[in-house]
């Protein structure tokens, strides 16, 4: 056997192995955000307090109530990308052009469909990290239905690879877009007394290069590591239902409607929102003549524009209201693990934003830096407080005021601090099951499953980028 075979079946086997090893000990994602608060207190009990010393457990308690419920807003614009993403992903036009997408791979060669699963979740990431939670996830229901021979674990942690490695690089970073206008958010104004354009962050060639690299070599490590057919889990008869293909009500005869049908069958209910969307996100986007306010950018896709678009997108896609809201019923059932868990991360927020748990972990990375270890060390420090606090933004405006002043005195300018949180802040993210909620929730799978696939891309991904913030320059 070559050098590349052997290297390809080692790769096989420790993808395997890994996945075993979870599936056997890796809990529920919903117990893995309880375990994690109970770390976040424990934490916060010995460094809690100011200056990192000791924290008494009620103020802790206090604080983890206070953050419960700051991400009511966020939770309720992720169940509606979920739940509008689901309602296109499954209406008549959308349906037809991923079934020919999903058709494309040879299905005697599984591993060509775990490739484009990593090229269509990073791309779709690098757009607006929304699009690839919803849209890989849908997507994988395809690829089961057309690929029969493809390793749903492994597939499902190839649909996770967007949030996992790409998204804080592209066009929906949080970080990068937040210091273009830091009047916007608490304290930012003192904090960027300048903004910094894109072109200094997302559009630099550093972080256009590492994307590139990335978009490859974790969809072709993905890839290589597919199991032997004797090996490989298919998706079990059990859940073949989960990922049956959805279909559209039956529209009554003309001459039996009733006037309330003939008003829920209209088609122009459709077309006359979706021309009004249209209209507005013109004015949003470009700006029109005469209406001030408008012409915001790329800057201005975040959740609720996708969502304003997505809701009567699926709308006329779907062309009859019945026909959607059949859908939206089908699709509701699957938001229950952002409803639930969407707090419980919350409350960890709060005992890291209302402690100084926070501070004294970055502060304690700062303490050890030199100019130029200082990225690689933000990097570090950002992707450990990521796995408490699964936010960009919310970690972004809790970090920013101890990195940002401190890389200042190190001489590392606030693009490159900015641009390399952004990478530190999805440091974990391929091993967090926050993000995953959606993707679990479409495809009714457990995170344990994919898990050790999850680990065998992370711990690569994780060196290169260690080593690219050792040479990213300091002064972007």
């Amino acid at each position: 056997m070559s050098a590349a075979g052997r290297l390809m079946r080692y790769l096989q086997e420790f993808g395997y192995r890994l996945t075993e090893f979870s599936q056997k000990y890796m809990p529920d994602h919903l117990q893995v955000s309880l375990i994690l608060t109970v770390i976040a207190f424990v934490m916060a009990l010995l460094w809690g307090g100011e200056g990192g010393t000791f924290c008494d457990p009620i103020t802790i308690i206090l604080a983890w109530g206070k953050g419960f419920w700051v991400l009511l807003t966020f939770a309720m614009q992720m169940c509606i990308i979920l739940l509008t993403g689901y309602i296109i992903a499954v209406s008549p036009p959308v349906d037809k052009i991923l079934a020919k997408l999903a058709k494309l791979p040879n299905p005697e060669k599984p591993w060509q469909a775990i490739f484009l699963m990593g090229l269509v979740a990073n791309i779709l990431a690098f757009i607006n990290w929304g699009l690839s939670i919803v849209g890989a996830a849908i997507f994988t229901i395809y690829i089961v239905r057309e690929q029969p021979k493809v390793d749903f674990r492994l597939l499902l942690a190839t649909a996770y690879l967007g949030l996992g490695t790409t998204w804080h690089m592209g066009l929906s970073a949080s970080a990068p877009l937040m210091v273009t206008k830091p009047e916007l958010y608490p304290g930012f104004s003192e904090l960027f007394p300048e903004a910094i354009p894109t072109t200094r962050t997302i559009f630099t060639p550093w972080n256009i290069l590492i994307f590139l690299f990335t978009l490859f070599f974790t969809s072709g490590f993905m890839a290589a590591m597919h199991p032997p057919p004797e090996k490989a889990v298919t998706i079990p008869p059990e859940r073949l239902k989960y990922v049956e293909k959805w279909e559209p009500p039956e529209k009554p005869p003309k001459e039996k409607m009733t006037i309330a049908d003939k008003i829920n069958w209209w088609p122009g209910w459709g077309v006359i929102f979706f021309i009004g969307m249209v209209i507005w996100c013109i004015w949003y986007f470009f700006g029109l003549p005469g209406f001030a306010g408008g012409a915001k950018g790329f800057a201005g896709l975040n959740l609720n524009t996708i969502n304003f678009i997505f809701l009567f997108a699926g709308l006329l896609l779907h062309w009859y209201p019945v026909s959607f809201c059949n859908a939206a019923m089908s699709g509701a059932s699957r938001i229950w693990g952002i409803v639930i868990e969407f707090p419980i991360y919350a409350g960890i927020f709060g005992i890291l934003r209302y402690t100084y748990l926070a501070e004294a972990i970055v502060q304690a990375f700062v303490a050890i830096s030199t100019p130029r270890s200082y990225p690689l060390l933000v990097y570090w420090a950002c992707g450990i407080l990521n796995y408490f606090v699964p936010s960009g933004g919310s970690e972004w405006i809790i970090t920013a005021p101890i990195i940002i002043p401190a890389g200042r005195q190190l001489g590392v300018s606030d693009a490159t601090i900015t641009l390399v949180y952004a990478w530190g802040d999805m440091m974990t993210d391929q091993i967090q099951p926050f993000w995953a909620i959606a993707l679990c929730e479409i495809t009714g799978v457990r995170f344990r499953e994919m898990m050790g696939y999850c680990v065998a891309v992370w711990i690569p991904y994780m060196v290169y980028m260690s080593i690219y913030c050792l040479i990213i320059p300091l002064t972007l």
